[in-house]
């Protein structure tokens, strides 16, 4: 028997042995980078900002599993986010659990206590915006469900897919065998650049110092070319920056931060920053690339020798995230959509706002028809009578 309830103390976020149990080794759902997302951005998000932890625990008190969301209140909408969200883009945003707990079952007894939730007088909420799930997830379909078994509304839709590389299914040698000839001359000469051009070089941090000189360049470079091109960049916010110098930081201390620099006559032309994952999963987070020294093809150089690496170790895969940028399909990934589960809380007339929802939807996918921009698909999940 389990006891779900709510919890918003901050020391179980950072109490990293107790909740990355629970996180089946993905860094993405670890303590590091949760906690130091919310260290960065909570302050941002308003004064009545919390954190909510749906947990469930076991009679003797130990956690079973922890849904990690935040609730903020903005022009009378109470809303549940999750950790992680937003600018930042986390992936894999799923119900932390132990591996004795059934992921289908027990995300619908969430759902079913977040539903009832919604009308309490402490734990009420309006909206339930989770974004970064990804498509496959059972915790989907069981929340959806238990959302549903209350008559709460929910939706659920793709904007973009995340795509992985397993690198246990056959070898770097045969990988490379299944590419057409000029691909596998391209990639093999990626791989070697290095090695084979002595204006070349990789850079590797070793001190908290260097990793920090590493970030900052990250972010320089990143935001360069995507100003250049009148787009605002993923660092462009203090927040965001804060964040992902504190997870380096603190990754690196744990041993967890991988970040391949390329340099050419000693500066820095290429460099990405990626997580190890106790799942044997190599994490490629975010990358930048100069733009005047696209000629030797740097972030290809990165994206080839990350995952040779990975074939090299023995590791399970080659995360290489959200976005579908066609080096990913040529590497062989394999996509799944990430998921945005939208749910209205059951106390909010949900026939009327489902009207709205969809109004809205409509009218953006025509906007972005209009625009020569993807569609957004729409995710099936599953029915409030689904067993």
């Amino acid at each position: 028997m389990l006891n779900i309830n709510r919890e918003s103390s901050a020391d179980l976020l950072a109490d990293a042995p107790v909740w990355n149990a629970l996180s089946g080794g993905n860094p993405m759902r670890q303590s590091i980078w949760l906690r130091s997302w919310w260290e960065a951005f909570s302050p941002s998000l308003g004064e009545s900002s919390e954190l909510y932890l749906v947990t469930a625990r076991r009679e003797d008190g130990t956690l079973a599993a922890v849904m990690p969301l935040y609730r903020t209140r903005q022009q009378n909408r109470v809303t549940l986010a999750a950790l992680g969200q937003g600018v930042a883009c986390t992936d894999h945003v799923s119900l932390l659990r132990d591996t004795d707990q059934d992921a289908l079952e027990l995300a619908r007894q969430i759902g079913n206590w977040l539903a009832t939730a919604a009308k309490s007088p402490t734990d009420y909420w309006d909206v339930l915006d989770i974004d970064g799930m990804v498509e496959g997830d059972p915790v989907i379909e069981g929340l959806a469900a238990g959302l549903q078994d209350h008559r709460a509304t929910v939706q659920a839709v793709s904007k973009v897919n995340l795509w992985f590389k397993d690198t246990r299914a056959d070898s770097w040698e045969e990988y490379l065998s299944h590419l057409s000839k000029t691909n596998r001359k391209k990639t093999r000469r990626r791989s070697k650049r290095v090695d084979d051009d002595p204006s070349l070089a990789w850079r590797n941090a070793t001190t908290t110092e260097q990793v920090l000189e590493n970030v900052d360049a990250l972010i320089r470079i990143h935001q360069a070319r995507w100003e250049a091109v009148g787009e605002p960049g993923s660092f462009a916010s203090d927040q965001m920056r804060r964040f992902i110098k504190t997870a380096a930081e603190r990754l690196h201390a744990n041993g967890q931060l991988r970040m391949p620099v390329v340099t050419r006559d000693d500066q820095i032309v290429a460099l990405e920053f990626q997580v190890m994952g106790d799942d044997e999963v190599v994490y490629c987070y975010s990358s930048a690339m100069d733009a005047q020294h696209q000629d030797i093809e740097p972030g290809h150089i990165i994206s080839s020798s990350t995952l040779q690496y990975a074939y090299s170790q023995g590791l399970a895969g080659m995360d290489m995230m959200r976005g579908d940028e066609p080096y990913k399909e040529r590497m062989q990934g394999q996509p799944q959509r990430v998921v945005n589960l939208h749910a209205l809380a059951p106390s909010i007339a949900p026939r009327l706002k489902q009207a709205a929802w969809d109004a809205a939807f409509g009218a953006k996918q025509w906007l972005r028809a209009q625009l020569g921009r993807e569609p957004v698909s729409k995710v099936t999940v599953r029915s409030a009578n689904a067993t």
